[in-house]
């Protein structure tokens, strides 16, 4: 299954947030930390609950019924590109995407300190 995220820009987000290149408004990198915890937080309950789902629907008692049910299973909780893979990718994705978020906030509050310790330092010299 292929990355819910784009590798490459993902890398290029961190490398500007990293050099201090990524400009946001204030607050908006706090905002986008909120929608990726709240995102999270829904996938991992759509995961949870595939646990709590029995996944063996009932197509009779013929050998095609229960081949159909085990592709169902499949589909829902098994190892290769089942729901739960894509869910627990889409999880992956949101969390790295808001761990840079926090980071560019970091960052911009860190600036905006500095830049008033510098004002400030300034305006006591006069």
């Amino acid at each position: 299954m292929g990355d819910v995220v784009d590798a490459g820009a993902l890398g290029e987000l961190a490398r500007s947030v990293e050099s201090g290149n990524l400009r946001l408004e204030e607050g908006t990198a706090e905002r986008c930390v909120e929608a990726c915890n709240a995102l999270i937080t829904e996938l991992a309950e759509v995961d949870d609950q595939l646990g709590y789902r029995q996944w063996r629907p009932q197509f009779g008692a013929f050998a095609a019924g229960e081949e159909l049910a085990d592709k169902f299973e499949q589909l829902a909780v098994g190892p290769d590109g089942s729901l739960r893979v894509a869910l627990r990718s889409h999880i992956e994705a949101v969390t790295k995407m808001r761990d840079l978020f926090e980071a560019a906030g970091r960052a911009y509050r860190e600036a905006e300190e500095a830049n008033a310790a510098r004002l400030a330092a300034a305006g006591g010299s006069q």
